[in-house]
């Protein structure tokens, strides 16, 4: 067997959840280590911090969309909240540090990689925050970016993340998916909540409309009318973020996102 054809097998193996030697695991290791993302994995994924942040940021918002929803009067099941997936209720940095150290860009490869090897794991407090806002009345609608377009290569995306929220107990009313891998708009998707029109997104299930509560996101588009190449430019004080901490709550994102395409400062 060649170096070459070695290196491929020993790759592979840990997609497939087989043990790894210490030598495939030092060498897959190093490679992270040498890469730029590095810090930024190890922060989300080792430290006291993350895992302190999300629960603040959980604990503060269950609280205030309490207190919000008390004020306008809405009955039980008479409104949403509405939540991205990767980086906000499931951690899918490991795709991220395998994507590293296989060199590779080709996020869509990743995911089918995670799919043939195993789930993605629940962030700090998101199965308590969703199934807590469910029962307090809440609809739990899940936005993600993952494309659910059953006519692509992404064939078992719906039925996938449906077994993977179930498997990490996460609670939900529905999951609306990209109508294909380029689709990042997540605003048509929010207006469908809204207006209880799901025509033309791919959904999970329907509703009545609903008024939205709370966001919660890692990623400044997965709030409404947010576009990363011109919201980094608002002054802080500007009032377009007014609503963060009130009706829009933000993850910490430190390995991947809009973000990535700005220029350093």
């Amino acid at each position: 067997m060649t170096k070459k054809l070695l290196l491929i097998v020993w790759l592979i193996i840990p997609l497939l959840g087989f043990a790894e030697d210490t030598e495939t695991l030092e060498r897959k290791a190093n490679s992270i280590q040498n890469s730029a993302s590095y810090d930024s994995l190890l922060w989300y994924r080792s430290s006291a911090e993350a895992k302190a942040i999300y629960l603040q940021i959980f604990n503060n918002a269950y609280d205030q969309i309490l207190d919000n929803v008390a004020e306008s009067g809405l009955k039980t099941h008479a409104w949403a909240v509405v939540f991205a997936l990767d980086g906000t209720l499931l951690d899918n940095s490991k795709a991220k540090a395998t994507q590293v150290s296989l060199r590779s860009n080709a996020s869509e490869d990743v995911h089918q990689a995670s799919e043939s090897a195993n789930y993605y794991s629940a962030l700090p407090g998101a199965s308590e925050i969703s199934c807590d806002l469910r029962d307090a009345g809440a609809r739990v609608i899940i936005i993600t970016n993952r494309d659910g377009n059953v006519n692509n290569k992404n064939l078992n995306m719906i039925n996938w993340t449906q077994e993977n929220l179930k498997q990490q107990d996460i609670c939900y009313d529905s999951i609306i998916f990209a109508n294909h891998a380029s689709d990042s708009n997540k605003n048509p998707r929010f207006s469908a909540v809204i207006n209880g029109d799901y025509e033309n997104v791919i959904t999970t299930k329907t509703f009545p409309p609903l008024p939205i509560m709370g966001y919660f996101g890692s990623d400044i588009q997965d709030f409404p009318n947010f576009k990363q190449n011109t919201a980094h430019d608002y002054s802080a004080d500007s009032d377009l973020f007014d609503d963060f901490g009130y009706r829009y709550f933000m993850l910490p994102n430190p390995t991947q996102g809009t973000w990535l395409n700005n220029r350093f400062k």
